[in-house]
C-alpha cells in the first residue's frame, strides 16, 4: 500500500464501548506512542513538539509490542464502532487493529491479565478500572492508496486479517 492511504468503513463493536473505554482510546489515538518509563499505556500529551521529559525513553521508538508511533483507530461517537481518525499516513493499520482488540477490548485481553497481576508501581489510567473486556468486533475497512491500490482489513469475531486488491 501507498504511504498515503484513506480508509473507508468501520468495524462494529458489540456491546458498545462504555464512556471510560471511549475516552481512553481517544487519548491513546491522540498521543505519540513512545517508549516511556510510565509504561506502554501512557497517554501523557506532549503537544506538537516532543521534548524528552524524564519519562520518555525514546521519542522515535514505540513501546515494545506496539506496531508504530501512531495509532489512528478511534471509537465512533456512540462507542459502537472503531474507525479511522482521518489523519494522514497510517502505517501498520492492520497491526494496530489487532493490537487494540487484543490489548483492550476482547474477552481475555492482555490488559485484563496485566491488571490482575500483583505488580507494584505500574502505570494504569483511571479509566482501566471501568474496562469490561467483553467486546466482539466485526466488519470491514477498505483502504485506498494514493495510486489506486486497494486493501481490505477484515475483522471477524475479533480475528483480524488483511487482503490486498
Amino acid at each position: 500500500m501507498s504511504e498515503f492511504t484513506n480508509f473507508i468503513g468501520s468495524v462494529s463493536i458489540e456491546p458498545p464501548l462504555n464512556e471510560s473505554e471511549v475516552l481512553y482510546l481517544q487519548r491513546f489515538s491522540n498521543t505519540r506512542r513512545m517508549a516511556r518509563t510510565s509504561g506502554p499505556y501512557s497517554t501523557v500529551a506532549t503537544g506538537r513538539l516532543v521534548v524528552p521529559d524524564g519519562d520518555i525513553l525514546d521519542i522515535n521508538e514505540p513501546p515494545v509490542g506496539q506496531p508504530g508511533l501512531y495509532c489512528q483507530w478511534i471509537p465512533g461517537e456512540s462507542g459502537a464502532s472503531l474507525e479511522w481518525s482521518r489523519r494522514s499516513k497510517f502505517p501498520f493499520a492492520t497491526e494496530w487493529m489487532s493490537y487494540i482488540i487484543d490489548q483492550f477490548l476482547k474477552p481475555g485481553a492482555a490488559l485484563a491479565d496485566e491488571m490482575a497481576a500483583p505488580i507494584k508501581n505500574r502505570y494504569y489510567a483511571p479509566e482501566f478500572l471501568e474496562f469490561t473486556f467483553n467486546h466482539t468486533l466485526n466488519g470491514e475497512v477498505v483502504g485506498v492508496g494514493e495510486f489506486g491500490e486497494r486493501c481490505r482489513i477484515i475483522v471477524s469475531g475479533n480475528q483480524v486479517r488483511a487482503e490486498e486488491g
